[in-house]
């Protein structure tokens, strides 16, 4: 008989957590961080695109500010979940 074992698929070993689990706090830390860099990269963007406006430097500001708008509703979505928000 081949295969014989545990059962089809049945692992031998628990599945190992390869990443700390996340707290709330920290992921909202987190997500500050984020903001403040995505920030950061859209005011140098912006700097960029007033000493030479281009193509490349336009796209780089929509680029920044869609990033910024991501990490905010990141952080709506998960920080005041079930809470109004006015």
């Amino acid at each position: 008989m081949t295969g014989a074992g545990p059962g089809t698929g049945a692992s031998l070993h628990p599945p190992v957590q390869t990443s700390p689990p996340v707290v709330l706090g920290s992921l909202a830390d987190q997500l500050g961080a984020d903001f403040a860099s995505a920030c950061a990269e859209l005011a140098r963007a912006r700097l960029r695109r007033r000493d030479r406006d281009s193509r490349e430097h336009r796209a780089a500001v929509e680029e920044c500010s869609a990033r910024v708008d991501v990490v905010l509703d990141l952080y709506l979505e998960t920080c005041h979940a079930g809470r109004a928000v006015r």
